[in-house]
């Protein structure tokens, strides 16, 4: 994350940051698809521990297994016949593993200037979202977001997305049919956002002129979460924050408010669902140094006397 905290701060002026993420990842990725890879891999290597991932995957997956699927507050069982388990100890792996493959094979060569930062299913794609006709680019690949000393006369955006004109959004584009086309899934595109700090609106690369090319609910912040932790700006990190102490501090006062709860089971409820660690140190572990002052926030502080 201190990566990407640096990354963000110096990063050129229209080097534009994108969030994205998956709409119900594992309960919807093809696993014979999913299976393929790790096979394909396993053979390439000869690893011993390659192997015995792709026999633990069949043996999870010989046989349908029921599964449990939260909608609101209601528990809905079914067997499952496709996809992974969510939660299962090896999910995660193997469909990281899948969706890297998926990006290093197919996407990142259609667009060689692409960045990007996978965990799990949480993915973020640094590019350019427009070269206009006429900007400075060394060439180099990642480094187009150089803006020219001459103003560059205000172009009208292009109409659709291309990989050389629009790298960014054409990424995007790319990204979603390969999830369609080798995965069976679809992002989320109300939760896809796009950051761009210090860039006037005015300038032709500027993602306020240029959100038609991106998904439909596409929305902009001056910051990015990434695994649960924000990075981007003072503002956007502290605003993060706030809600991250809100949510904390809400969820000990329900706790409390429970009638004829003893101090044990307060205890356990503290310990399992409420916290700190998971609900906000989290992200005061993994920012970088500088976006812990001033220490405005501290989880002590909303520790009730009671469960402390």
């Amino acid at each position: 994350m201190p990566t990407l905290q640096l990354h963000h701060d110096l990063r050129p002026p229209r080097l534009t940051s994108t969030g994205l993420d998956v709409t119900n990842a594992h309960t919807t990725v093809a696993r014979i698809a999913t299976y393929s890879v790790l096979a394909d891999h396993a053979t390439t290597t000869g690893h011993p521990l390659d192997l015995l991932e792709c026999l633990y995957f069949l043996t999870v997956y010989s046989a349908a297994s029921p599964t449990l699927i939260q909608v609101g507050s209601e528990y809905h069982r079914y067997y499952q016949t496709d996809a992974l388990q969510q939660g299962e100890a090896d999910a995660c792996h193997s469909f990281g593993h899948t969706l890297a493959r998926l990006i290093a094979d197919h996407l990142a060569p259609a667009v060689p200037s692409l960045t990007y930062t996978l965990i799990h299913d949480d993915t973020t794609f640094d590019d350019v979202p427009y070269h206009p006709p006429g900007s400075a680019s060394s060439g180099v690949a990642g480094d187009g977001g150089v803006v020219p000393s001459h103003p560059v006369p205000t172009s009208h955006p292009p109409d659709a997305s291309d990989a050389a004109l629009t790298p960014l959004p054409a990424a995007i584009a790319i990204y979603s049919s390969l999830l369609q086309s080798h995965l069976r899934m679809s992002l989320a595109g109300h939760k896809s956002v796009l950051s761009q700090p210090g860039l006037a609106a005015s300038d032709p690369a500027s993602i306020t002129r240029l959100l038609h090319l991106f998904p439909t609910g596409t929305r902009t912040a001056d910051h990015l979460i990434l695994g649960g932790v924000p990075y981007g700006s003072h503002r956007g990190i502290n605003t993060a924050l706030s809600a991250a102490v809100r949510r904390y501090k809400s969820t000990l006062t329900r706790l409390l408010a429970i009638p004829a709860l003893s101090i044990q089971l307060r205890l356990l409820v503290l310990t399992l669902s409420a916290r700190p660690s998971s609900l906000f140190a989290l992200q005061l572990r993994t920012l970088p140094p500088r976006a812990h002052h001033p220490r405005r926030h501290h989880p002590r502080r909303y520790l009730p006397r009671r469960l402390h």
